[in-house]
């Protein structure tokens, strides 16, 4: 079962051209079916969570939603939502606490790609800089019909799939690596190290 808690206005992050009176006079969207869109989304997530923070002001970039959620471990993550009209999309996107240090970079990539193959709508990638990305993004050209039943069960879904991927990441993100990762690593090492030294050894060789 997950909870929600307030944010305490944390609205770092928001990306993307989203306010309609930006768009060429050709393509713009008339401001009134955008916010029907709009007031449809958070009509919705208001729905299934609550204290959630809202950010729509017209100078805004991005038009956002954001709301905790935790699971029966008591980990928690923020979910964000973001409407991207001239972008023809709806993201969602989880936020962790916590980066991933240079040390167990690799290991948390290798894990990541691993399960990116049995993610299927909210898929969890790992920047070069550590940043943990988790996100679904949800195709929508305003006009078009709302899929309310779909955002509603890709709301839920994607904050499923980040909780589900928490206590192996904070793991990473606390240097930890389990038994079978130390053992890999110890198995590669004297690899890696006559590679290096094979690699040496021609330098000077050719100089």
């Amino acid at each position: 079962m997950m909870t929600v808690e307030s944010i305490n206005g944390d609205v770092s992050g928001a990306v993307g051209p989203a306010v309609p009176g930006e768009a060429s006079e050709e393509s713009r969207v008339p401001d009134n079916r955008v916010r029907e869109v709009w007031a449809t989304i958070k009509r919705l997530t208001k729905s299934k969570f609550t204290r959630v923070f809202v950010s729509d002001d017209d100078d805004d970039d991005a038009w956002m939603l954001q709301y905790a959620v935790s699971d029966y471990e008591r980990h928690f993550v923020s979910e964000r939502v973001i409407f991207e009209p001239d972008a023809d999309s709806v993201q969602i996107r989880i936020l962790y606490p916590f980066r991933i240090p240079p040390e167990t970079l690799p290991f948390a990539q290798a894990y990541v790609s691993t399960e990116a193959f049995g993610m299927r709508f909210a898929q969890v990638k790992l920047d070069s800089d550590g940043e943990i990305i988790c996100n679904c993004t949800i195709p929508y050209r305003i006009g078009d019909p709302f899929p309310e039943g779909v955002f509603v069960d890709l709301l839920e879904l994607t904050a499923r799939a980040g909780l589900s991927q928490y206590s192996k990441l904070k793991a990473y993100a606390e240097g930890e690596l389990d038994d079978e990762e130390i053992d890999a690593f110890l198995t590669w090492l004297p690899s890696a190290r006559e590679m290096v030294e094979n690699r040496e050894r021609v330098n000077r060789d050719q100089s």
